[in-house]
């Protein structure tokens, strides 16, 4: 028996039939917004665990393109950690940016259709020996007051995608890497600048060849048969491999190839991105040892030319002198004329010296506004003096950029061996005291260390 109070007919008031029955359909429509929401819930988390198990990439950004959320999917492209909070605009490569910001600008209109345009775009991968990737990318407004927008990333070598080469000509034409696409039986059909750059053939060089006009011969049989074996089992190869040029010079290549088939599996095409792997490691080795800005030796590779310069000279009884240059004006210069036109005078300053001293000195910058020359042979504070005067001359010459004419001057401080020092460090200290005793005296000038020096403050 029910525990409420029963109302009697006589006691309800007036519409009280009508009001008692608009509270049983409120009742009703309750039990429904309770039982919908549950089976809203239950919709949402199976979309959530689909979108979690799928195959395509899956990211949430706001209309920024800063990216919140992704699926395991999307993690090929980088670290969870990494790829969420990053905006996905710095994963797509510079050649295909304009389609990046085409399709966010398409989305983020007020009257965009719940599914936005498909496009195209090449993303880069955290790891640097990954091979780019091209994706089908398709933006979903979620239209439901928040900024949100849903990217599905789909990775069209992994897909049924033949190639088209309408849909390449960009990706050919703009990386950086090597591109190679043939046919299934291997013949050529379409290369990238890049290729040609790499390997020395021209496009129509290499159209409708094979790509064993590459063979170095360095790999044996069971190398091309694990090859082989990978690309028709899984679809895909990286590695390393070397390959030749057609100059003749073998080089190593970093190389990923991967198969495009079609929905019965069949293969159409093969899709092959490359890197100089060797060209890769000497520009790094050329960093390693060379300023960045001048493309001068760097203090590693000037401390290793001392060296030599030091073992030749104690084995030979040999003589060189080591200049110390600092630039007068010049942070005056950089202070009101900007950091741009202040590196545009240190590019001009290194050409100048490059041009003034004899091929076999090595030019160094240190940092900032100061320089070195090693001057291999040179003793005698006349011939040191006469080199001087002319490097001191080309530098005083005015430089012109855009309106700017500009006027510097250098001081120079000398230090030769073995007279003032034997060693790397009493060398440089000298020459350092050398140039501070020249700028002192008002610049534009060289002084050859003695023992007589003022050391500066």
């Amino acid at each position: 028996m029910s525990d409420h109070p029963v109302v009697s007919p006589d006691s309800m008031p007036e519409n009280g039939e009508m009001l008692h029955e608009q509270l049983y359909r409120y009742a009703e429509d309750l039990q429904l917004m309770v039982a919908r929401n549950r089976e809203l819930e239950n919709t949402y988390q199976l979309l959530n665990e689909l979108v979690k198990s799928s195959n395509d990439m899956h990211l949430v950004t706001d209309k920024e393109g800063v990216i919140l959320e992704t699926n395991p999917a999307a993690w090929q492209i980088a670290e969870q950690e990494l790829l969420e909070r990053s905006n996905l605009e710095n994963w797509v490569l510079a050649s295909h940016l304009d389609q990046f910001n085409a399709l966010l600008d398409y989305a983020r209109q007020d009257d965009a259709p719940l599914a936005a345009q498909e496009g195209r775009l090449l993303l880069r991968r955290r790891r640097d020996d990954a091979p780019a990737m091209l994706v089908s990318a398709q933006i979903v407004n979620q239209h439901n007051g928040t900024d949100h927008l849903h990217w599905i990333l789909r990775e069209l070598t992994q897909h049924n995608a033949e190639y088209d080469p309408t849909m390449s000509a960009t990706l050919l034409l703009n990386t950086v890497e090597g591109v190679m696409v043939t046919d299934q039986n291997g013949k050529i059909l379409a290369v990238n600048p890049a290729f040609t750059h790499i390997t020395g053939y021209s496009q129509s060089e290499a159209i409708g060849q094979n790509p064993r006009m590459l063979n170095s011969g360095t790999q044996d049989k069971q190398f091309y048969r694990e090859f082989w074996q990978s690309l028709f089992e899984k679809g895909n190869w990286k590695g390393e491999l070397y390959n030749k040029r057609k100059n003749g010079e073998i080089f190593l290549q970093r190389l990923s190839v991967s198969a495009v088939r079609d929905d019965e599996g069949k293969t159409l095409s093969y899709i092959c991105i490359f890197f100089d792997q060797t060209q890769t490691e000497k520009q790094l080795v050329h960093l390693a040892h060379h300023d960045v800005l001048t493309g001068l030796a760097n203090r590693v590779l000037l401390g290793d030319r001392i060296m030599q310069q030091l073992s030749k000279a104690r084995r030979s009884d040999g003589q060189f002198t080591l200049i110390f240059i600092d630039l007068d004006r010049f942070k005056q210069i950089n202070d009101t004329l900007g950091h741009a036109i202040g590196d545009a005078v240190l590019c001009e300053t290194a050409a100048r010296l490059i041009a003034t001293v004899r091929e076999s000195d090595t030019v160094a910058r240190l940092g900032g506004d100061e320089f070195i020359i090693l001057a291999g042979d040179l003793a005698g504070d006349e011939d040191i003096r006469m080199l001087c005067d002319k490097t001191i001359a080309a530098l005083s010459e005015p430089m012109q950029f855009d309106e700017h004419e500009i006027h510097i001057g250098s001081s120079f401080g000398c230090a030769e061996y073995p007279r003032h020092g034997d060693t790397e460090a009493l060398l440089m200290l000298h020459a350092d005291q050398a140039m501070y005793q020249a700028k002192s005296t008002g610049g534009s000038t060289c002084v050859i260390y003695h023992a007589d020096i003022d050391l500066p403050c």
